[in-house]
């Protein structure tokens, strides 16, 4: 990508007024198996999506994955991946009901007297 658009700023002159294709780069990393191998259908190590979904739910896997991968590092997928993401959900609807049953009672204090 970033040497077809210098490709694309050499045909059109462009790069005479000093003109950066990319202010920032990000290097991924790759996502692996429990094993350390690089997950592909080659190896049959990628797990089934309807039977992964099935299991876990879908935004608990982003949320974990999010906030366990790191810029540049290998993530690796494992069975247990949407654990952290469940016990995140889980104390945020807890959170959410607290606030919900607190605003609810003391509206309840206001409208009596």
């Amino acid at each position: 990508m970033i040497l077809a658009s210098l490709k694309f700023l050499y045909k059109k002159k462009m790069y005479l007024k000093h003109i950066v294709p990319f202010k920032y780069i990000y290097f991924t990393g790759i996502v692996r198996d429990e094993l350390g191998r690089k997950l592909s259908k080659s190896l049959g190590n990628s797990p089934k999506i309807i039977d992964f979904l099935r299991n876990h739910n879908l935004d608990c896997i982003r949320y974990s994955i999010v906030s366990n991968s790191n810029i540049s590092k290998d993530f690796i997928l494992k069975n247990n991946i949407s654990e952290s993401g469940i016990n995140f959900s889980n104390k945020l609807f807890h959170v959410l009901k607290y606030c919900i049953l607190v605003n609810l009672n003391t509206n309840k204090l206001l409208l009596k007297s």
